[in-house]
C-alpha cells in the first residue's frame, strides 16, 4: 500500500473549517421569554442542519464573548417594555439576523469557539484547552528534557493548543509545542504518522521553519519550534506588539486596522515563498496549508511553518475556496492558488471573499492584477 494511500478511518472526525450558514426561521413564547428558531447548515449540504433555539440573553451572552475582537457588532438592542409585541418581534428578528450574517461573513470570528458553541452546541461543549494539556502530559511522560512552562493562546484552530516549552539542558531557549488532534483527512496509522514525521524533522532549508521535536500521542500530534517573537507575516500586517499574548480574535478580527505591504514587498515575499515550496515539492512532502498566519518574516527572511498540518489530517484555512475548484488536482496547483490569495490579502489586507478573480480593485498594481486574473481564476487550471 502507498504511504498516502487512504486508509479506511475508524473515527468520524469533525471539518471545523466548513462554514456554518444559519436562518432565523420563526419565533415562539415560551414560559415567559422569545425564543427564536435558528436553523444551522455545515456546508453546501442541505441534509446536513439542525434547529437550535436561543432566547435575546442568549445572542447578549455571544456578544460578550467576541467584544474582545474590538469590531462594532450591531446588536439589536434590548427593550424592557412591549417585548412579545408582535411587529417587536419580528423587527428584532430581523436585526439578530443581520448580526449572525456579519459574524459569519467574517473568518476569525465565525471560527471562535462562542460562535460554533452557539450554533452547534452537540459537537463544541469540550474544553479543548484542557485536552490538549492532558495529551501533552501523557506524550511527554517519556521526554525528560522537555519542560512545559504555560499556555499560549495563539492560533485560530479551535483544537490546536500550544505551550511554552524549554529543554531543561537549554532553560534560556524559548520554544513552541504545538499539540492538535487528527483532522479529517488523516490518511496514515499512527507508526506510519511518526515515522513521517521523523523525517520531516530532517528538513533544512532557508524557507521552512524546521521541527526541533515531533510526536505521536493518542488521536493527535505534537512539535516543537523555535518561538519566534515577532510572530507570523498576518501579525505583521495587522500591527501587533504582542503575538504570543493576544488572542486570534483580538488580533486579526478587525480587517480595517491592518497596513498593506509595498508591491516590493509583496513580490520579495512571494519569490521567497516559492523558493520555499519549490524545496518541499522537490522532496516530495505535500505543504496545502499556505496562508499569512503560516509564513514568518525575520529579517527579511521568510519561512514556511506548519509543514506538518497534512500529515496529521488538517483542513487547511482556504478549505472553503478550494473544494470550489474541482480542477486543483495536485498540491503543487493548491499551493499556488493559495499563493494567489496570499498575495491578495498582503495588498487588500482582507481575504478574497470570490471564487475567482475576474475583476480586480482598481488600486491594484497593473502586473499584479495580471497574475491575480490568470491564477486565481478556475480558468487558469484548465490550461
Amino acid at each position: 500500500m502507498s504511504i498516502f494511500e487512504r486508509i479506511a478511518s475508524r473515527k468520524v472526525y469533525l471539518d471545523d473549517t466548513q462554514p456554518l450558514n444559519c436562518t432565523i426561521i420563526n419565533s415562539e413564547i415560551t414560559q415567559g421569554h422569545t425564543e427564536y428558531v435558528i436553523r444551522v447548515q455545515r456546508g453546501p449540504l442541505p441534509e446536513n442542519s439542525w434547529f437550535v433555539y436561543k432566547r435575546y440573553n442568549d445572542f447578549i451572552g455571544l456578544h460578550q464573548s467576541l467584544q474582545g475582537s474590538g469590531l462594532h457588532l450591531p446588536l439589536p438592542p434590548k427593550r424592557l417594555i412591549g417585548n412579545f409585541d408582535r411587529e417587536f418581534i419580528a423587527e428584532r428578528k430581523i436585526g439578530l439576523q443581520k448580526y449572525l450574517d456579519i459574524i459569519l461573513q467574517n473568518h476569525i470570528l465565525s471560527s471562535h469557539l462562542a460562535v460554533k458553541r452557539f450554533l452547534d452546541p452537540d459537537n463544541y461543549g469540550a474544553s479543548y484547552q484542557g485536552l490538549g494539556l492532558s495529551q501533552i502530559c501523557i506524550a511527554l511522560r517519556g521526554e525528560l528534557n522537555i519542560e512545559v512552562i504555560k499556555h499560549l493562546d495563539v492560533g485560530w484552530r479551535l483544537r490546536k493548543q500550544h505551550f511554552l516549552v524549554h529543554m531543561k539542558t537549554e532553560v534560556k531557549r524559548e520554544l513552541i509545542l504545538s499539540w492538535v488532534p487528527f483532522g479529517p483527512d488523516k490518511n496514515l496509522e499512527e507508526k506510519q504518522i511518526q515515522s513521517v514525521l521523523k523525517s520531516l524533522c530532517t528538513l533544512q532549508h532557508v524557507n521552512i521553519a524546521p521541527i526541533e521535536a515531533g510526536g505521536v500521542s493518542e488521536g493527535g500530534g505534537w512539535v516543537i519550534r523555535n518561538l519566534y517573537k515577532n510572530g507570523t507575516l498576518l501579525d505583521y500586517i495587522s500591527g501587533v506588539k504582542t503575538p504570543h499574548t493576544t488572542s486570534a480574535l483580538r488580533k486579526y478580527s478587525n480587517y480595517k486596522a491592518r497596513k498593506p505591504l509595498s508591491v516590493v514587498q509583496v513580490v520579495d515575499i512571494t519569490c521567497q515563498i516559492l523558493q520555499g515550496l519549490s524545496y518541499l515539492h522537490h522532496k516530495g512532502v505535500p505543504y496545502g496549508h499556505l496562508h499569512l498566519g503560516n509564513v514568518l518574516l525575520i529579517d527579511g527572511t521568510v519561512k514556511l511553518l506548519d509543514i506538518e498540518n497534512i500529515l496529521f489530517g488538517l483542513p487547511c484555512y482556504y478549505r472553503n475556496y478550494l473544494t470550489e475548484h474541482k480542477q486543483l488536482s495536485s498540491m503543487q496547483a493548491v499551493d499556488i492558488y493559495c499563493l494567489g490569495l496570499v498575495m491578495y490579502e498582503m495588498l487588500f489586507c482582507e481575504p478574497f471573499n470570490n471564487s475567482s478573480c475576474e475583476a480586480m480593485p482598481p488600486d491594484c498594481p497593473h502586473i499584479l492584477s495580471k497574475y491575480f486574473t490568470k491564477h486565481i481564476s478556475v480558468h487558469y487550471f484548465l490550461v
